[in-house]
């Protein structure tokens, strides 16, 4: 399979980007959240190094601290597919009202080119991605699946021992709760949980020790 994940937090609010590269050197990447050109220069020189070809970015959800770098990465990777969930659209074409709030400087976001979709199949050099959606933190969020790497990528839909927060724009933890029951938690016992935020964990570990979900 040759699937290698890196890890970059980004940014005040600690966001973890993820680097997915394959055994060609093609590559995904998971939630831009470099917040200034800085961090930037610090992703990119990871994909120089490493001699990869972005393909795509995926977006979790369009909260701005997740989503603060996507200008300055499709104004050096132009043809890279910006791919995100219909429900997102319109919170991420007004998170500059949030962005500024957020103590972030106003962003002319680029237009997503690709909408995701529950069940979709996101094929990068034969690596399959599966999306998951799993609402209830924020409007299209989307969990990301590897069955082949046995991993997946919850966004801030779930933490290790914690849960993402619902009191946001089209937040609802009862929505959240069932997100979680019925994608996450029906996933193989195995499946590493890396989430948007903090360390990582394991579908087994959430199953018996996350206060917030019980089956």
């Amino acid at each position: 399979m040759g699937m290698k994940i890196y890890r970059s937090v980004f940014n005040s609010y600690m966001v973890n980007t993820y680097l997915l590269t394959t055994a060609n050197k093609q590559a995904l990447l998971i939630d831009p959240a470099f917040g200034n050109r800085q961090e930037w220069n610090i992703m990119n020189n990871k994909i120089n190094e490493l001699g990869v070809n972005l393909q795509k970015v995926i977006i979790t959800h369009a909260h701005a601290d997740h989503i603060m770098g996507a200008a300055l990465l499709m104004e050096t990777y132009p043809q890279v597919e910006l791919l995100l969930h219909r429900e997102g659209w319109d919170l991420y074409h007004t998170i500059n009202n949030y962005a500024m709030i957020m103590g972030f400087e106003k962003q002319n976001f680029p237009e997503p080119n690709g909408y995701l979709s529950e069940n979709q199949q996101i094929d990068v050099d034969n690596c399959l991605l599966k999306i998951l959606y799993t609402p209830g933190h924020a409007p299209g969020s989307v969990s990301v699946y590897c069955a082949e790497a046995n991993v997946v990528f919850t966004g801030d839909v779930l933490f290790r021992c914690s849960v993402g927060r619902t009191d946001l724009q089209g937040g609802n933890f009862e929505v959240l709760k069932n997100s979680i029951q019925q994608k996450l938690y029906t996933l193989p016992d195995e499946t590493l949980v890396l989430p948007g935020h903090g360390d990582e964990s394991n579908i087994a570990y959430e199953k018996h020790y996350n206060p917030f979900v019980n089956d």
